[in-house]
């Protein structure tokens, strides 16, 4: 089979980029580029602003750069996307930390035996939420069974070790965004609805207004369904200015 996709040095790959009618600097900037980000990364994430379409909107192949189109342009979108991921990042991380903190608290609260996050009977009734809450469970045993076998010496070892016991309020620290966002998901309504208060007050606070609407336990799973998927994103260095999500029937509107 024929390898259509064969190796090319920097300088092949600028020359290819040229006979597509991409203006490239001389001056040695785009193939450091090319050395630092990589041709795959860069070209192929952004290229597609810039390249020519038929009249149906269709790109033309070969491919072809609108004229005028440079190199630095498509260097530039890339740049603004990571800086956009990392202005994410902050903002995601901030969140992920407070879901965790009111977790712990407003189930801790509800349940303060110990051990509590492992009994089923502390989540959700629904008997369609059970093999969902049996996978959260197995997660949160997992993780503290992982940490505490660790060499290295870490907050949950030290519970294990001292105490025989690790409160929710430091297992949410190893936990991601993703079991944080399932065990929300499988709480009791009443441990929802303390934590949705807790992010409607947080709300009125920021914005300085007392007549904002409450936030529902439905909108908090919306945030949390949103929140995971862009944290993903981010964290994988996928392309993020264009990233959209379809919106679903489960996926409830946030006013």
């Amino acid at each position: 089979m024929e390898d259509t996709k064969p190796f090319t040095t920097y300088r092949q790959q600028l020359r290819i980029l040229r006979s597509r009618g991409l203006e490239v600097p001389t001056d040695g900037k785009a193939k450091r580029a090319l050395k630092r980000i990589g041709y795959y990364t860069l070209i192929n994430g952004y290229k597609h602003l810039f390249l020519a379409r038929d009249t149906h909107g269709n790109v033309i192949h070969p491919e072809k750069f609108i004229p005028g189109s440079s190199f630095k342009e498509i260097l530039a979108l890339y740049n603004l996307d990571k800086e956009l991921r990392s202005i994410l990042y902050d903002g995601l991380l901030a969140y992920e930390t407070t879901l965790g903190a009111q977790i712990s608290y407003c189930f801790s609260m509800k349940y303060p035996e110990k051990h509590s996050y492992l009994a089923m009977d502390n989540f959700s009734s629904n008997p369609n939420k059970l093999p969902h809450i049996l996978k959260t469970i197995s997660s949160l045993s997992s993780t503290i069974n992982r940490k505490a076998s660790e060499r290295r010496d870490n907050a949950i070892k030290h519970y294990v070790n001292k105490h025989r016991h690790v409160p929710l309020w430091v297992l949410v620290n190893f936990l991601t965004f993703g079991d944080l966002n399932y065990f929300y998901s499988n709480c009791t309504e009443d441990v929802k609805v303390d934590i949705a208060k807790y992010f409607s007050i947080k709300r009125r606070h920021e914005y300085g207004l007392i007549k904002i609407p409450s936030l529902t336990t439905d909108v908090i799973e919306t945030i949390n369904h949103l929140v995971n998927h862009f944290r993903n994103a981010v964290a994988h260095n996928e392309i993020t200015y264009s990233k959209y999500l379809y919106k679903s029937a489960k996926l409830k509107s946030i006013k």
